[in-house]
């Protein structure tokens, strides 16, 4: 904010699934880019999760950073484009909030257990 430029009332953010309704009803256009190869975590369980009944201290010392499939660039790209696909005409008088959803983002998914698992669970 500059000063002097304030809006005359502080700006709405309303995030939704659906972003027709979001931009209906808010300020501000927002949506992640997901890495489509980390969508895999959610079914199969992520590279970070802890094996049931292991103790944190051994898993801290288990986990390695290079067990996750980082993305390259063209999927970075892909994930972007994706993006300004799914907001385009509907940005038009709105600020956009541009994300890109990394692993803290989505960490569910990179400490989740297999859906399989999951689902046995209830």
């Amino acid at each position: 904010m500059f000063e002097g430029e304030e809006p005359p009332r502080p700006p709405l953010h309303f995030e939704s699934d659906d972003k027709e309704t979001g931009a209906r009803l808010s300020d501000i256009i927002g949506a992640g880019a997901k890495i489509a190869s980390w969508r895999k975590y959610y079914v199969l369980g992520g590279p970070l999760r802890r094996i049931e009944g292991e103790k944190l201290r051994f898993w801290a010392s288990r986990v390695e950073g290079d067990r996750v499939d980082w993305p390259d660039y063209d999927e970075i790209i892909e994930a972007i484009e994706s993006y300004t696909k799914r907001i385009k005409g509907l940005v038009k008088d709105k600020f956009t909030l541009f994300k890109i959803l990394g692993p803290t983002e989505t960490a569910e998914s990179f400490f989740a257990k297999p859906l399989r698992e999951r689902r046995e669970m209830k």
